[in-house]
């Protein structure tokens, strides 16, 4: 809005899609709880910090501390779907073509709609995720696509 009176910044982007975005969601279960808890957390040290003449809290941006605060999981055209938390990047679901157009979160479950009628579970560990280390595991597919076998298997045949 270049005729407002509210001033914006571009902060950044978050990058991994070449096909259009058609759903973003945060992850929030009890999303204003964990803020506010993280937020006294910051101004006890805060308040630690001003005695030693160091502010911590100087130019911060709500918002932009919001942002990089909780997961936030995004789903493409072409079947994508990626998790994003502070700096890092976790790829759920690779291009396949099945156009991803809903996604949802319930508890710890990723509930994504597919332009085919399946809906895919994902079952990820937020926990790991807040203590930045992504691990995620897919909880339920009505489709089976193929089978494996293990190498010690396959060298004995």
């Amino acid at each position: 809005a270049s005729n407002s009176s509210i001033e914006f910044e571009f902060v950044g982007e978050l990058k991994g899609f070449s096909k259009p975005i058609n759903c973003i969601r945060f992850y929030s279960n009890n999303i204003q709880h964990e803020f506010e808890e993280n937020r006294n957390i910051q101004n006890e040290h805060s308040e630690e910090n001003d005695a030693e003449g160091i502010n911590i809290n100087e130019d911060k941006n709500e918002l932009n501390e919001f942002n990089l605060r909780f997961p936030l999981a995004a789903c493409s055209d072409s079947g994508r779907v990626i998790l994003y938390y502070k700096d890092q990047m976790q790829i759920i679901r690779k291009d396949d073509g099945d156009d991803a157009y809903e996604l949802c979160w319930n508890d710890n479950k990723l509930i994504i709609g597919f332009s085919s009628g399946n809906i895919e579970i994902y079952e990820i560990d937020i926990q790991k995720i807040l203590n930045h280390e992504i691990q995620t595991e897919l909880f339920h597919d009505n489709i089976i696509q193929n089978e494996s076998k293990s190498h010690e298997n396959m060298s004995k045949e």
